[in-house]
C-alpha cells in the first residue's frame, strides 16, 4: 500500500481499495507472494523520480495537517445532538482547523530549531531527548519509505514532538530576547506595527469567504459503524429495529450495501406515517418520537446486507429484532444552510489574536527595558 502511486501511498483513493485487492488472496502465503511481486513491480515502474514524487505526496498527506485528520474521524455513534458538532466535525470547523494549523506550524518551527541546535552541538550522548528525536525520525522514515500513510498516523509522535518543539520555541524566545535588533525599542515598535497590519489585512481579506453559506448537517441520532458485518435476510423475511429519535430532524442517511438492493423494501414507521426509504440520503421533516425501521426481502432468494455489530451500550438503540447485537447503519440529522463561520465568531478570533499580539509586544518591551537598566 505504501508504494502504490495510484493511491498516493494510502489504502484507498478514487474507488481503488487496496485492502480489497489483497483480500482476494485467501491464504497468507498467496497474499505474501502477491504483495512481494507488486512491490517489485511498483519500484521498477516508478523509478527514482517516480518514488521521489510518491514520497513527497505521502509526506504532504501525513505531516501537513495540524488537525491530524480529526475532522475525518467523526464520532460514529451519537444518541443526541450537540451544538459543538458542526464546529468540530461539520462544515463550520474552519475555526478549529485554522487554530490547529497555526499551532502546528509553530510547533514545526520549534522542532526544526531544536534539530539545528542539536546538529551544532556535535554530541552523541544517549539522552531522553535524543531518543525522542530518533523515534520521530524513525516513524517519519518508516511511513515515508515503506508503510501506508494517513493523517492520523502522525498521532504516534505527538508527545515527543510537543516536548522537543517546546524546547525549540524556548530557544527562539531566548534568541529574540538576546538579539541586538530587539534591544532597541524602536525596532520592537516597528515589528509590532507590521504584525498588526498583517493581522488586520488577513482578517479583512478573508471575512467575505467566511460569509459563504455551506450545507451543515448536525446529527440528532446516529449509528454509523466503521466496520460492517454481514447479516442474512431469508426470502420474504422482514428485519426491524426500534429507534428513539430525541429531537426534530429533516434528513435520514441509510447505509446498507447488499447483494440485491432492488429486492429490498425499506420503510420508516411511526404512529402517523409509514414512509419508504432509499439507501443514501432521504429528506423530509419529522418530529421527535419512536420509530421502527423495517427492511423486507421481497425476493425468493437469500440476500446479504451490511450492518453494524457491537455489544450493547447506552449510546446505541435496541438491536435488530431477533438478532444478536446487530444494528442498522442509519443517521438522523438536521440539514441547513449556514455561513462557513458566523461573523461574531470571526470577530472573536480576530480579537483573541490581537490581544495575544499586544501581550507579546508589551512583554518584549518590558524585558528590553529591564535589560537596558542592567
Amino acid at each position: 500500500m505504501g508504494l502504490d502511486s495510484r493511491t498516493d501511498g494510502t489504502n484507498s483513493k478514487n474507488n481503488i481499495n487496496l485492502w480489497a485487492e489483497t483480500a482476494k488472496y485467501k491464504t497468507l502465503s498467496s497474499r505474501a507472494s502477491y504483495n512481494s511481486k507488486k512491490i517489485h513491480r511498483e519500484i521498477q515502474s516508478a523509478g527514482l523520480l517516480g518514488l521521489a514524487s510518491l514520497w513527497a505526496r505521502k509526506e504532504n498527506i501525513q505531516w501537513s495537517m495540524g488537525s491530524m485528520g480529526i475532522e475525518s474521524r467523526k464520532y460514529n455513534i451519537y444518541s443526541s445532538s450537540s451544538k459543538l458538532y458542526k464546529y468540530i466535525f461539520g462544515q463550520q470547523n474552519i475555526l478549529l482547523l485554522s487554530i490547529s494549523q497555526a499551532i502546528y506550524l509553530i510547533l514545526w518551527l520549534g522542532f526544526f530549531i531544536y534539530c539545528i541546535k542539536k546538529i551544532r552541538q556535535h554530541k552523541n550522548d544517549i539522552t531522553i531527548d535524543n531518543l525522542m528525536l530518533l523515534f520521530i525520525i524513525g516513524i517519519f522514515l518508516f511511513h515515508l519509505l515503506m508503510w501506508e500513510t494517513m493523517e492520523r498516523y502522525a498521532y504516534i509522535v505527538v508527545l515527543p514532538f510537543l516536548l522537543l518543539s517546546s524546547l525549540g520555541i524556548k530557544d527562539l524566545f531566548t534568541f529574540i530576547q538576546d538579539s541586538k535588533f530587539f534591544k532597541d525599542s524602536r525596532n520592537i515598535n516597528v515589528s509590532f506595527i507590521v504584525l498588526i497590519g498583517i493581522l488586520c489585512c488577513g482578517f479583512t481579506l478573508d471575512i467575505s469567504k467566511v460569509k459563504n453559506k455551506v450545507v451543515s448537517d448536525v446529527p440528532v441520532l446516529g449509528q454509523h459503524f466503521y466496520r460492517n458485518e454481514t447479516l442474512t435476510i431469508n426470502p420474504q423475511q422482514t428485519l426491524s429495529e426500534h429507534l428513539h429519535v430525541p429531537s426534530t430532524f429533516n434528513k435520514i442517511t441509510l447505509v446498507m450495501p447488499s447483494t440485491n438492493p432492488r429486492s429490498l423494501k425499506t420503510t420508516l414507521k411511526n404512529d402517523s406515517n409509514n414512509k419508504n426509504l432509499i439507501e443514501g440520503e432521504n429528506f423530509w421533516k419529522e418530529s421527535a418520537g419512536d420509530y421502527i425501521l423495517k427492511i423486507k426481502n421481497k425476493s425468493s432468494e437469500v440476500i446479504q446486507i451490511q450492518t453494524g455489530k457491537s455489544p450493547k451500550m447506552d449510546l446505541l438503540q435496541q438491536p435488530i429484532k431477533k438478532s444478536k447485537n446487530y444494528f442498522f447503519d442509519i443517521t438522523f440529522s438536521n440539514s441547513s444552510l449556514s455561513p462557513l463561520l458566523p461573523v461574531k465568531r470571526y470577530i472573536q478570533l480576530f480579537t483573541i489574536c490581537l490581544l495575544i499580539t499586544i501581550f507579546s509586544y508589551l512583554r518584549l518591551l518590558k524585558i528590553t527595558k529591564l535589560k537596558g537598566r542592567d
